[in-house]
């Protein structure tokens, strides 16, 4: 089962699936071109949020 699915007129998603869903609706919309569309995808999961707020970025590294 995927995620988000669209049709010519209805785009429908999971309730768990918002960036799924925005990127269908993006796509419809012709708002990006398919390699920035993707690239923002990429960008904005779970993994990669979870990547920008990796240890090294932690205030309590630089205190004393």
């Amino acid at each position: 089962m995927r995620p988000a699915v669209s049709s010519e007129n209805l785009i429908t998603a999971s309730g768990v699936a918002p960036l799924e869903f925005t990127m269908e609706v993006l796509r419809k919309l012709d708002v990006f071109a398919p390699d920035t569309l993707h690239a923002w995808f990429d960008t904005s999961t779970a993994e990669a949020v979870g990547f920008l707020g990796a240890p090294i970025y932690r205030q309590d590294r630089f205190q004393a």
